[in-house]
């Protein structure tokens, strides 16, 4: 997330404070009302001390590398896309020197028809004043473990709009099995899941991301809660990932659980309540990537020395 001008900053703040007195009589779901899931003893696995992942918004861990996890910065930051080990040792850098990294908000990850994809989401929006915004496919190249970046093209832009207007996001997700590409806004209370189709190449005009439904089961910030940092946002998503039937949402306080059962769909997953995961509040984590191992996931913050945070249960 960007930062924003102080009179702007005034303005989002009257604005949410309005939210949080609207929400306490709208919104059912306390944390305590949630389905809740028993974690083991959370698990610094390492950190990013170096400079050139000052500020990581988004992470997938590599599906021609499953021990290793790729991840970029946020917007203004180098067209960068690095390889890391669990424990945050860079392994691999692509550069793509023909692309400007306008808000690089997530990252995603997809294996179709034999190749692995990497799916930049340049997805960020905080004024909602983009007419459009972008995804940038990369097939994912096996590189020689190095610190040196490697020049790389992408294999296609895909621009898109949502149907009700500009929205700002900093999450999204693949659904391999239902071919579609899954958004979540951040700004709106509740936030809204939006549709793509998966595709892999460009096309002549921007796609249009339907909106689904609503996540209304997360818990709004209640009055009592406003001297907790971040606490008027602690409620907006701020990176996803899906695996199989379990959808993965992670937000400023907490991380929560979505799993479909068969025949529903995601729109009627969302109207229920998540499970909800008790992590380690970081400063500012808006990185989160399922792992291979069933029931594990990482997760981090921006900020130079973020650490990397390996939860199961």
């Amino acid at each position: 997330m960007r930062e924003e001008s102080a009179g702007g900053g005034i303005k989002r703040l009257l604005l949410v404070l309005g939210m949080v007195v609207f929400n306490s009589g709208v919104f059912a779901s306390t944390y305590d009302q949630l389905p809740q899931i028993k974690l083991n003893p959370s698990k610094q696995l390492g950190s990013l001390p170096d400079k050139r992942l000052r500020e990581i918004s988004g992470m997938v861990s590599s599906p021609l590398h499953p021990e290793w996890i790729w991840a970029l910065n946020d917007g203004g930051n180098s067209s960068r896309v690095f390889r890391l080990t669990r424990s945050g040792e860079i392994t691999g850098v692509i550069k793509l020197p023909d692309i400007k990294n306008i808000d690089w908000e997530d990252l995603t990850a997809v294996v179709v028809d034999g190749t692995s994809y990497l799916i930049i989401a340049d997805i960020g929006d905080n004024w909602g004043a983009r007419e459009s915004v972008r995804l940038i496919v990369i097939a994912e190249p096996d590189l020689p473990v190095s610190r040196k970046p490697v020049l790389t093209k992408a294999t296609a832009i895909i621009d898109f709009k949502y149907e009700d207007g500009a929205r700002d996001a900093e999450s999204l997700a693949v659904d391999i099995d239902a071919k579609k590409i899954l958004v979540l806004s951040k700004r709106d209370s509740p936030a809204g899941l939006y549709e793509l189709p998966l595709q892999l190449d460009a096309s002549l005009k921007p796609l249009i991301a339907k909106k689904i439904g609503s996540l209304t089961g997360i818990p709004q910030p209640g009055l009592s809660e406003l001297t907790e940092h971040w606490s008027l946002f602690m409620s907006q998503p701020t990176a996803m990932d899906i695996r199989g039937n379990r959808m993965l949402v992670l937000t400023y306080k907490y991380a929560y659980l979505y799993e479909r059962k068969p025949k529903q769909t995601w729109r009627d997953v969302v109207a229920g309540s998540p499970a909800l995961l008790r992590i380690g509040r970081l400063d500012q984590q808006e990185s989160v990537a399922w792992l291979p191992v069933e029931n594990s996931f990482l997760y981090s913050s921006e900020g130079i020395s973020s650490p990397l945070i390996h939860v199961s249960w």
